[in-house]
C-alpha cells in the first residue's frame, strides 16, 4: 500500500466518515462515505464558494453529528424504531390487550424426581502454572434446589463457576449434566442442553431495546449457533410469546421498546436475569444477582429470584450473606480455592470454620 495511505488527513477522513454515517451501523460508514465524498468533490467545484470548501464542509459535518447523536444511519434507524413503537401502541390501544403467553421452560428428564441429582461437579481443578485458582471442588445441585455458593473475595467463587457454566476448562474432573459430561463442551453447547447463565457484569447490548436482547437470547436456545436461513424473517407467534414472556416474568413490560442504554442499573440487572430465563432454561447459574442494587432494588430481585423457582434448579453466588440465608436450601462455602464446607443456613451460619475464613482467622487454626 502507498505511505499516504495511513497519512493523517486519510486517517482523519475515515474517522469524519464514520462518524458521520453512524459508528456501530453496518451501511453507516458507507453512507457517511458517499456524503463526504460528494461535498468534497461537489463544494470545490462552485466557482462562487469554492474557496469555502473547507469551512462549508466543517459546518455540515457539526450539523450532521448535532442532529443525529448516531450518525445518519442512527438516526434513520431510530426513526424507524420509533414509528414503530408508536404503531404497536396504537395497536395495544385500539385492540383489547395481547394474553401473554407462559414462559416455555425446557422440562426435565421424564423420571427425573425431587432431589435428584441435576448438576455434578467431580473434583475440578484450574490451575495456572503454579496458581491454583480452583482444586479437586465436588458440587451436586439437585432437582428443585436453590443452592448458594459463597466464600470471601480470592476463594475461587468465579472460576468455579465458569467452569460449571462451560465458559473454562477445567484442568482435571468431570462437570455432568443429568448424568451428561459437558467438561469443555462450550458455552453453546451448554445453553443447548438446557442450563444458562446470567453475569455479574451486565452482558448487555446497550444500543438494542429490552425486547431485542430477550428475542437475541431466545435464538440461541431455538435455532443454537447458525441456520442456513439466517435471512429470513424472525417474526413468529412462537418466538414472540416466549419474549414477551421472558420480559413480563422479569417484570419490564412497560420497559419493552426501551432502549438498554437508557434503562436505570437496577432494570438492566433484571434484564441480565431475563436474558437467562429466555433460553427456557431448567438450569440457572446466576453470578451475583444482586451486586450493586440499591436496598429497595435488592428486594425486588429477592422477590424476583423466589417467583421464578417453579421447574427449575439454581445456582447462585452471592456475596449478600442475608439474602443468601433467606433463599438457598443449601449453601456451599468456597476458600482459597477448595471447598471449606456444605450445609443448610443454619448450619452453615454456625460453623466456626466460615466464621473464621470471613473473619480471616483459618491462618490461626491448629493443624
Amino acid at each position: 500500500m502507498p505511505p499516504d495511505a495511513f497519512a493523517l488527513d486519510t486517517s482523519a477522513q475515515l474517522v469524519i466518515q464514520t462518524v458521520m454515517g453512524g459508528a456501530g451501523t453496518l451501511l453507516g460508514p458507507l453512507l457517511g462515505a458517499a456524503i463526504w465524498l460528494y461535498l468534497y468533490e461537489g463544494l470545490q467545484a462552485l466557482g462562487d464558494i469554492g474557496p469555502y470548501w473547507k469551512l462549508i464542509l466543517g459546518v455540515v459535518f457539526v450539523i450532521l453529528v448535532t442532529v443525529f447523536r448516531h450518525g445518519v444511519a442512527g438516526g434513520i434507524l431510530e426513526f424507524v424504531r420509533r414509528w414503530r413503537k408508536d404503531n404497536r401502541r396504537a395497536v395495544s390501544g385500539a385492540a383489547p390487550a395481547r394474553v401473554v403467553a407462559t414462559l416455555d421452560v425446557m422440562p426435565s428428564e421424564p423420571h427425573a424426581q425431587q432431589g435428584m441429582p441435576v448438576l455434578q461437579a467431580r473434583r475440578i481443578s484450574k490451575h495456572y502454572g503454579g496458581l491454583k485458582a480452583a482444586s479437586d471442588i465436588d458440587f451436586t445441585l439437585r432437582e428443585g434446589e436453590l443452592h448458594g455458593v459463597i466464600g470471601p473475595n480470592g476463594a475461587g467463587k468465579s472460576t468455579f463457576f465458569s467452569m460449571l457454566a462451560g465458559e473454562l476448562d477445567a484442568t482435571s474432573g468431570q462437570v455432568l449434566l443429568r448424568g451428561q459430561d459437558i467438561t469443555g463442551v462450550g458455552v453453546t453447547a451448554v445453553c443447548q442442553l438446557g442450563m444458562s447463565k446470567s453475569y455479574q457484569i451486565n452482558q448487555l447490548f446497550e444500543q438494542l431495546t429490552v425486547r431485542e436482547n430477550v428475542r437475541i437470547a431466545v435464538l440461541a436456545r431455538r435455532r443454537g449457533p447458525y441456520r442456513s436461513d439466517l435471512l429470513r424473517s424472525l417474526r413468529s407467534d412462537a418466538l414472540d410469546g416466549q419474549v414477551d414472556a421472558a420480559i413480563a416474568l422479569v417484570n419490564l413490560g412497560s420497559q419493552a421498546d426501551t432502549r438498554v442504554a437508557e434503562m436505570p442499573y437496577g432494570e438492566k440487572r433484571r434484564l441480565e436475569i431475563g436474558l437467562a430465563l429466555a433460553t427456557g432454561a431448567n438450569v440457572l447459574l446466576l453470578d451475583e444477582p444482586l451486586a450493586g442494587l440499591s436496598p429497595e432494588e435488592r428486594v425486588s430481585v429477592v422477590a424476583l429470584l423466589r417467583s421464578i423457582r417453579g421447574g427449575r434448579s439454581m445456582v447462585i453466588v452471592e456475596h449478600d450473606m442475608d439474602a443468601m440465608f433467606e433463599l438457598a436450601e443449601r449453601i456451599t462455602v468456597l476458600y482459597e480455592g477448595r471447598k471449606l464446607t456444605e450445609g443448610t443456613p443454619d448450619e452453615i451460619r454456625k460453623d466456626p470454620a466460615v466464621q473464621a475464613a470471613y473473619l480471616g482467622g483459618m491462618d490461626d487454626e491448629p493443624a
